[in-house]
This record gives C-alpha cells, structure tokens and sequence, in this order.
C-alpha cells in the first residue's frame, strides 16, 4: 500500500472539553512548521455508526502532511509535540499512514507523555519506507 500521508491525531471520541486547547496547539504547531502541505484537522462525525446508541462519534482532530515532504527534524518535531501536549492535556495521540486513494489508514504507535525512543523509531521508520 502506497502510504502518501502522515497523520497525527488526538486519540479518542471525547475531545470537548479540550477541543480549544488541542486546536490552539495545532495550529501553533502549524504556524511554526516548514511544511506547506501540513493540513489542520477538526472533523466530527456527526453520525454514529458503531450500532450502539450511547457511543460517542468519530473524531478526528489533528494534523495531516505529505509522507513525502518530511525530514527526520520534522518527525522529531511532531514526536515531541505530542508527547509535550500529551503531559499538558492528558491525552494520548496516533501516529499514522494513510493511502488517500485508497481511503486506508494503518495507526502505527500511540504517544503519550512517557513516549520514548521506541515511538520516535517507529515514526522515523515510517517515512523512510515511503
């Protein structure tokens, strides 16, 4: 699978209370990144499709950029973003692939605030593949 973009999403459903703040930090983190096809990302589902009416929605609130176009300092950079947002707000995000032609993604590792060597490697690995 021909994997054309990198994602970085805030892991989970229940994001409201910290929506804000998550979408400040991308945004802040968009303004000082290099990137140009770093795209912002804030899309709810509005529909629930699990079959179990008290499950929360979809959520997808993070960043998208070209595979392609990352350096190892970006992949450094993205790393420690979330593992510093991850200690402000306690969320834990994804790291992840996607085949926009295909419609496939494949989540590769989860940062959180003790994030070590280990997720960096799996990030670095990813877009040396691509």
């Amino acid at each position: 699978m021909t994997k054309d973009t990198v994602y970085l999403y805030a892991d989970g459903c229940d994001l409201q209370d910290s929506e804000a703040a998550l979408t400040a930090a991308f945004a802040k983190l968009a303004s000082q990144c290099a990137q140009p096809s770093l795209l912002l990302v804030n899309d709810r589902k509005t529909d629930n499709d699990t079959g179990h009416p008290d499950d929360l929605s979809e959520w997808s609130l993070g960043l998208h950029v070209d595979a392609n176009a990352l350096s190892k300092d970006d992949i450094d950079l993205l790393f420690h973003f979330a593992k510093d947002l991850a200690a402000q707000t306690g969320h834990e995000f994804v790291f992840g692939l996607a085949d926009r032609q295909k419609k496939l993604t494949e989540d590769l590792c989860f940062i959180n605030a003790d994030a070590g060597e280990r997720e960096r490697l799996l990030m670095l690995t990813a877009i040396a593949w691509q």
